[in-house]
């Protein structure tokens, strides 16, 4: 099979990109789930102690 070396690595890096943004989105979901479920009165403080994840915040953004 005659496959260029760049495509071949794209290929092998891919899935792992999808995995990572399947992750994000759940943790995303997680948070979402926890702020609604306390009266959306949670701060960004409580939210993660409450998702037992501690996400980068400057690269959430609005999440919080």
């Amino acid at each position: 099979m005659e496959v260029s070396t760049s495509a071949y690595y794209a290929w092998c890096k891919a899935p792992q990109d999808d995995d990572k943004k399947q992750q994000d989105q759940k943790l995303a979901d997680k948070v979402q789930q926890i702020f609604t479920d306390n009266r959306q009165c949670f701060g960004s403080r409580r939210v993660i102690t409450k998702s037992g994840v501690q996400p980068d915040l400057k690269k959430g953004g609005a999440l919080c």
